[in-house]
């Protein structure tokens, strides 16, 4: 595209410098100023567009004469003037068949481009008013390149079959709470179950694909939502101990050695001590269950033995026969009282 407008370009400043010497002769003015101007201007223009070379070309430029009686006067008030006219040449579009594309499908293989051309007018005007137009001659700059189009010709094979399509319908789970499981407890009360959905369709495809889709039915097997218990009570499990005594018993041991009756305690009783381990489960502050975990004997129990005494004593008793006396004592009268 660069390319083209620089050629363009040129092309502008050709014309530009063909139309400067073709303006430089038109003129309004008398025959005298009309020889001065295009003298002038051979100067002007030669220097301007020339170039390096101006200058040897005006060293040995010779100013031509005074025009003679041949040269036709321009009536005063008269311009004849060129105008430079650029106009786009359109592009046209040009179709050509592809039996590779599907009818109704196009394809762009060159975009166009359009063209340039130069329409170059003689202008009058009179007075400051224009009097005639004509075109003097086109220059074409840039010839316009068509647009090239694929359409396609192909033929369609169109094919109408039923096909099925199932799909997986997951299911959702349903926790249910209950306040008399542990928090933390979770008891699987129903087992999720997928569910179907299975749809038929009529398929239609054109040269294998799908150009229309039609649901012709649709059979659906719900799912089975999966239902879970969890517990919410507070549960803990407490470590417990309890100490038990046991008491001493009292033994007897017979001595033959001692004395009926007498006792000796030849051995001091001692309680014993057990402790009893429980593992308690305690529900919102309360025990509710107490599992019993062994026991372990921390004090054994000593016996206190006593010795009693069995020996018996054999005493033989006499009575002896002893004769009496008989005393006789004076009688008081007990019938007086000092008192009467």
């Amino acid at each position: 595209m660069r390319k083209v407008m620089k050629k363009v370009k040129s092309q502008w400043v050709v014309c530009a410098l063909a139309l400067g010497v073709i303006v430089g002769v038109s003129t309004s003015l008398t025959t005298e100023d009309a020889y001065a101007a295009t003298k002038a201007n051979y100067h002007s223009t030669i220097g301007s567009t020339v170039g390096k070379g101006a200058t040897h070309a005006g060293a040995n430029y010779k100013a031509p004469n005074k025009p003679t009686k041949h040269v036709t006067p321009v009536k005063a008030k008269t311009v004849v003037r060129k105008e430079v006219k650029p106009v786009k040449l359109a592009y046209n579009n040009v179709y050509v068949y592809d039996a590779k594309l599907k009818p109704g499908q196009e394809r762009v293989v060159f975009p166009g481009r359009d063209g340039l051309q130069l329409d170059v007018y003689t202008i009058t005007t009179v007075k400051g008013k224009e009097t005639s137009r004509e075109l003097s001659f086109s220059t074409l700059i840039l010839a316009p390149k068509d647009r090239i189009i694929k359409t396609g010709t192909k033929q369609v094979t169109k094919e109408t079959k039923e096909e099925v399509v199932t799909t997986e319908i997951p299911y959702e789970v349903t926790y249910v709470e209950n306040d008399q499981v542990a928090l933390g407890t979770e008891t699987t009360l129903v087992e999720g179950k997928e569910g179907t959905s299975t749809k038929t369709y009529s398929n239609t495809y054109n040269n294998g694909v799908l150009s229309e889709s039609v649901l012709l039915k649709e059979e659906v097997v719900a799912p089975v939502n999966k239902v879970i218990e969890k517990g919410t009570l507070v549960v803990s499990y407490v470590d417990r101990e309890e100490k038990e005594v046991t008491p001493y018993e009292t033994r007897y041991v017979e001595n033959s050695s001692l004395e009926v009756g007498t006792e000796v305690v030849t051995q001091e009783g001692k309680d014993g001590e057990t402790v009893h381990k429980y593992v308690d489960t305690v529900i919102n502050g309360e025990v509710t269950e107490s599992a019993y975990k062994g026991a372990t004997v921390i004090i054994e129990v000593v016996d206190q033995i006593i010795e009693q005494g069995t020996k018996t004593t054999t005493e033989e008793t006499r009575t002896t026969p002893v004769s009496y006396e008989t005393i006789n004592k004076e009688t008081r009268d007990l019938s007086f009282s000092p008192w009467g």
